[in-house]
């Protein structure tokens, strides 16, 4: 349980360097002497809240399976696959000799 917990650790604190050095980059290039279409500043600067916005829902996520116990992780499933093929026990067949 230790693991789990320094390997949390360490992808939220990962996860805010990121978003600092990204606001950082973000404020500094703010007034800029652009260039008008085709500027490679504010290229980055678009790339940069996309990849933000991306990772604050990545972020979100996180943050509601590390919370959450297990009794909500059991209400979150999924839809088995169906092959086509139905098992006996599926379809109630009584086997007697």
């Amino acid at each position: 349980m230790s693991k789990r917990k320094n390997v949390m650790k360490y992808a939220a604190i990962l996860l805010a360097a990121v978003f600092v050095a990204a606001f950082m980059f973000v404020a500094f290039e703010a007034n800029h002497d652009c260039c008008g279409d085709g500027c490679h500043i504010c290229a980055a600067v678009n790339v940069i809240v996309g990849v933000t916005k991306l990772l604050a829902f990545i972020f979100a996520c996180f943050v509601f399976l590390a919370f959450s116990d297990k009794e909500t992780a059991k209400t979150v499933t999924f839809p088995k696959k169906r092959t086509g093929m139905r098992s006996l026990v599926e379809l109630n067949v009584k086997l007697s000799d």
